[in-house]
Formats: structure tokens, C-alpha cells, sequence
């Protein structure tokens, strides 16, 4: 059952460090844009207070990160449910040599 965890937890991790990649190079992009272009126009300015644009570049990155550590989470409950269950197996053996 551990593995069955474990494979789709490495797919997620390994996407997730990429897209905080791809999330840093965008918010690098969009905050060297605003300062190239401060003057922006009504549609970005609306647009900017409808999404709380600051709050979500302050945000994101905090979400990916807790992301991360959800993650680390869920790999800590599965090698404590193998190590446990690999005990549990090695204890029956030593009682009972026929199982």
C-alpha cells in the first residue's frame, strides 16, 4: 500500500519543484514588467485588484512551500506505515516459524 502512496507522492513532488521554478521566473518576469511599464492600463489595473495581484505574488510562493511540506508529510505517514508493518510481519514470524 506504501508504494501505491509513494508513486503518485514522487510524480507530485517532482512537479511541484518545477512549477515553484516556473512560478518564480513568472513573478520575476511580471514584477520586471511592472517596473519597466508603471503606468498600466485601466483593463490591468482592474484586473490587478480584481485577482489581489499582491497578495497573490506575496501568497503563492508560501502555498508552494506548504505544498512541499505536505508532501514530506505524507512520506513520513508512509515510511512509518512500511517500517510498521515490516515489524508487525518480523514479530509473527518469530512467534509463529510456520506463517
Amino acid at each position: 500500500m506504501t508504494h501505491e502512496i509513494n508513486n503518485p507522492l514522487g510524480f507530485i513532488a517532482g512537479n511541484l519543484n518545477a512549477a515553484e521554478d516556473y512560478l518564480e521566473d513568472l513573478i520575476g518576469h511580471l514584477q520586471l514588467y511592472r517596473e519597466t511599464y508603471p503606468e498600466p492600463g485601466e483593463n490591468l489595473i482592474h484586473n490587478a485588484a480584481e485577482i489581489d495581484l499582491d497578495y497573490l505574488l506575496e501568497d503563492l510562493p508560501n502555498l508552494m512551500h506548504s505544498m512541499g511540506v505536505g508532501i514530506e508529510r505524507i512520506r513520513e505517514i508512509s515510511t512509518s506505515m512500511r517500517i510498521f508493518s515490516r515489524s508487525d510481519r518480523d514479530r509473527i514470524s518469530l512467534h509463529n516459524p510456520k506463517i
